[in-house]
């Protein structure tokens, strides 16, 4: 599974983001062929899909044309990342 590069602390970085959306475009990631349409994929992940998680709308038919796109499971979990934050499990001692 390929994921955008992270800093230690695991925060997203802008610069390293740059580059690996510069990879994608030229067709490195591994098992694609050809480039992706880049605007198509960021119109599904940071338009509709985002909308969608936000909205009350059924998720599945918005991430069946976001995978279409080629978008990554990392890239569409970042999404739904922001949306609904993390699982942060209950401590018991």
């Amino acid at each position: 599974m390929q994921q955008l590069p992270r800093e230690r602390n695991g925060n997203r970085t802008p610069g390293l983001e740059r580059v690996a959306i510069e990879r994608i475009e030229r067709g490195e990631q591994r098992g694609q062929v050809a480039p992706r349409p880049r605007q198509q994929v960021i119109g599904h992940l940071g338009r509709k899909l985002e909308a969608a998680a936000r909205g009350d709308a059924n998720l599945l038919p918005v991430l069946v044309e976001t995978v279409k796109t080629y978008a990554t499971i990392g890239e569409i979990c970042d999404v739904l990342r922001e949306v609904f934050g993390e699982y942060q499990a209950m401590q018991v001692y």
